[in-house]
């Protein structure tokens, strides 16, 4: 359609012939956001979403842009006795996970594996939203024990109700990408989806994601979108709640008040 077209041809101006992309037309390319628009691609293909081939093409050339930038500070750390992986090592992992049909080159094989290797050494760092993140890309690497070792140790700091499901307390202040309390609660989703499904437990941390929109908000497109991704993937169809809000303006109801809304958002009950 011609939002998906518009969508594209934006993209297509704004990546560089490097493969990266910037904040903004005529800025420099920055890693960031080029690791976000690709792991974002990357989940439309593990949902088994068509591809465009204009796409495809560009994924490639920003994959082979995040490579040669982390082969970069490879280089510029290989000497250091101890090294602590940063979160956009792993964000860079966790993108680059989708695209393991597209083999690292040899050339940045060997950076590649320095940073899978302290990612797997350095699993308990960091706060739960990068262990999960971790554990994804790890388990996509073969990595499938220490991924599942990472996960237990995440849920034994679960917290859980009937009413609001299964969640992870706030760890900062929630300033920084890494402290996105909704994007921390999808990708705890997809990551207890792909490696220790239990459907029991991702059904509660959906009911909390779905109860989270309900009383307060998705406050950002980013979040709104990793939300959507988690809600989709496995289980039940929760966005099929037919359960709506009780409101009352005294002792009349909402409908009596302003007439029945026909149009309401889907799982919110509102």
């Amino acid at each position: 359609n011609s939002e998906k077209e518009s969508a594209i041809k934006k993209l297509q101006e704004k990546q560089y012939g490097n493969g990266g992309f910037p904040w903004f037309k005529g800025m420099e390319p920055n890693k960031y956001i080029t690791t976000h628009i690709t792991a974002g691609f990357g989940k439309m293909k593990k949902m088994g979403i068509s591809e465009d081939s204009r796409v495809t093409e560009m994924m490639k050339k920003s994959v082979s842009y995040l490579d040669y930038n982390m082969n970069r500070v490879y280089n510029d750390i290989k000497e250091k006795k101890r090294y602590h992986i940063s979160y956009s090592d792993i964000h860079y992992l966790y993108a680059r996970s989708f695209y393991l049909d597209s083999p690292v080159s040899s050339e940045y094989k060997e950076s590649y594996n320095y940073f899978i290797n302290h990612a797997k050494l350095q699993r308990r760092d960091g706060n739960k939203y990068m262990q999960a993140m971790t554990a994804i890309a790890l388990y996509r690497n073969g990595e499938i024990q220490t991924a599942k070792e990472i996960m237990k140790s995440i849920k034994e700091y679960a917290l859980e109700s009937e009413e609001l499901g299964m969640w992870w307390k706030s760890e900062g202040y929630g300033f920084y990408w890494h402290e996105a309390k909704i994007e921390k609660q999808s990708m705890m989703i997809e990551a207890f989806s792909e490696i220790a499904s239990n459907p029991e437990d991702i059904e509660s941390m959906k009911v909390w994601l779905l109860k989270n929109k309900q009383t307060n908000s998705w406050e950002t497109t980013k979040a709104t979108v990793e939300a959507v991704y988690a809600l989709l993937m496995n289980g039940t169809k929760l966005l099929s709640e037919t359960k709506t809000a009780d409101i009352k303006l005294g002792s009349k109801n909402f409908d009596e008040v302003f007439g029945k809304v026909e149009d309401k958002n889907s799982g919110t009950g509102y």
